[in-house]
């Protein structure tokens, strides 16, 4: 193996000739987002606090992984959950919790339905060109989840001028290895498609925390026609590691089970394991059959598969010590989205869209015996689906070059929740040329997770059905000042957010287990929760 490592080593720096990097831009005021009102706006025109990352961000950075990569930003809070190679990571925004942050892969919602959290951990730096958050509310546009803000993440694309291949690797103490690639180009004059697949390993620096991880990602664009172009985008990502769990006292001595060494005074664990597969596809249609109208049609599949191994140190009712369960959750989800965009004379922007998404889900719970076997009889399986539909409209207003209006309003419909209705409004002042002003004010909405609402009753937790969607409003105000031709940025915002029927995992005394004393945990709505705070920064 380590003569492998070093010959992959070795042909990467062979061949430095055929390596291409993006020159980049440095980012201004004056750069151009689409996901704060799904057209393409400067961001000085957002009425929202936007961070932007682009190509020349990340190939300079040393982050190793996207959540590092944005989590020094101001209102950005960079969380994993573990010190293993397989721990989740997550952004929270204005720390509203990584379920109010909805992150979105080429326009895929890559959240889990189950936890209602996307891991920034899958996905590799090297597939990315750009990346867009929007802090403020994002229901109106994206239903249900984005109380705190968006995260897009913008995969590479093939550049007509040249080819792109590049091939990196690197390797280090306890095992680890990183192998990654990139190809791409146009093979004819409106046919192009860019390749990445990366590769990670290592056995951590605690016992039971290595990770190996693979994935693949392949865009094909199709746009010779302007008046129609087509991206089909694929992503596959597969891994495994181990589940330590807490870092035992110091001095613990080696536990076994049956002959099996269950923990020692490194891991708490040393046979828990999780596995996850995920699959991404989306294609997306966009037509500008008349000057000032642009059709865009998005249809997306997601199948997301999580496993876990865990087996008890000792006994724990109702299972006796080294028995144990394994548990599958597989989530999918299918959506489309149709929108029209006009520009109509008097500067004025009309966006309309319909949104249906379909969810199944699917949780497999299955017993271990002391041995770590499973046994038979003890499967039981629940399946369950929801869908939503929103329908929404967004209008903007370029009144004059001091002033800008937006306005817009969704109507969501929850097949368990019944409807909610989100109107969204914003201001952006432009007194001086290098001063702008931003006020945005909207009402946002997050229906329970799959695992608020159906998780399987094990003894200890459970789900709760009769649980109430949050729902809230989001309110900033964010003052931009530019200096050195705009190629520094001052900004400073400050937010404030009231959500109802907040959603808490807790231990309830009115569901109690078996046990004397031992209450479940379960998730039920706590009356109000209020989040309010300031974000100062310098963009340079």
């Amino acid at each position: 193996m380590k003569k492998w490592h070093v010959t992959v080593f070795a042909l990467t720096m062979a061949i430095p000739s055929m390596v291409w990097a993006d020159d980049g831009a440095v980012a201004t005021l004056e750069e151009v987002v689409v996901t704060a009102t799904k057209t393409k706006e400067a961001v000085r025109e957002v009425p929202n606090a936007v961070v932007v990352k682009d190509a020349l961000d990340i190939e300079d950075t040393p982050a190793r992984g996207l959540g590092e990569l944005l989590g020094g930003e101001p209102g950005l809070d960079w969380r994993t959950y573990g010190n293993y190679g397989g721990a989740a990571q997550e952004i929270d925004i204005r720390g509203l919790g990584g379920d109010a942050t909805q992150v979105f892969l080429d326009g895929i919602n890559i959240n889990s339905p189950s936890l209602g959290t996307a891991d920034l951990s899958q996905l590799p730096l090297n597939s990315i060109e750009r990346v867009e958050v929007v802090k403020g509310p994002g229901s109106l546009l994206y239903g249900t989840g984005a109380m705190a803000g968006t995260v897009n993440i913008l995969t590479k694309s093939p550049r007509r001028d040249r080819p792109d291949f590049k091939v990196t690797s690197g390797f280090g103490t306890q095992g680890t290895l990183d192998l990654a690639a990139e190809q791409g180009m146009y093979v004819t004059d409106g046919l192009g498609y860019y390749l990445t697949a990366s590769h990670q390993e290592g056995d951590g620096f605690r016992d039971n925390s290595g990770l190996n991880h693979n994935d693949a990602s392949l865009k094909l664009v199709c746009d010779k026609d302007k008046r129609l172009q087509a991206t089909l985008f694929g992503a596959w990502i597969d891994r495994s590691y181990g589940l330590p769990g807490v870092q035992p006292p110091a001095g613990t001595k080696d536990s076994f089970v049956n002959g099996t060494r269950m923990y020692d005074a490194d891991a708490a664990s040393l046979v828990n394991e999780g596995e996850e597969r995920n699959r991404y596809a989306v294609l997306d249609l966009k037509s500008l059959p008349l000057s000032w109208l642009t059709l865009s049609l998005r249809g997306d599949a997601v199948h997301m598969e999580s496993y876990n191994y865990n087996r008890n140190n000792g006994p724990m009712w109702p299972l006796v010590a080294g028995e144990g369960e394994e548990t599958w959750v597989t989530n999918e989800v299918l959506g489309l989205e149709g929108t029209a965009e006009m520009r109509l004379p008097g500067k004025v922007t009309l966006l309309t869209g319909s949104q249906y998404r379909d969810y199944g889900y699917t949780n497999e719970v299955g017993g271990l015996d002391a041995s770590g076997a499973g046994m038979a009889g003890t499967q039981t399986e629940a399946q369950h689906g929801v869908f939503t539909h929103g329908t929404y409209g967004e209008a903007q207003w370029q009144a004059n070059r001091y002033l800008k209006l937006l306005s817009g309003f969704r109507y969501e419909e929850h097949s368990m929740f019944g409807h909610e209705t989100l109107p969204r409004f914003g201001v952006v002042l432009t007194p001086l040329e290098d001063t702008t002003i931003k006020l945005g004010r909207g009402k946002d909405f997050k229906a329970p997770t799959m695992n608020d609402l159906y998780w399987p009753d094990d003894g200890w937790t459970r789900g709760n059905p009769d649980l109430k969607p949050e729902t809230g409003w989001h309110n900033d105000i964010t003052v931009e000042q530019s200096f050195l031709d705009k190629k520094l940025i001052a900004q400073a915002s400050y937010f404030k957010v009231n959500i109802d029927d907040k959603i808490n995992w807790a231990e309830n005394p009115a569901f109690p287990t078996v046990v004397a004393g031992v209450n479940y945990w379960t998730p039920s709505n706590v009356s109000t929760y209020e989040s309010r705070g300031w974000e100062l920064g310098i963009v340079c």
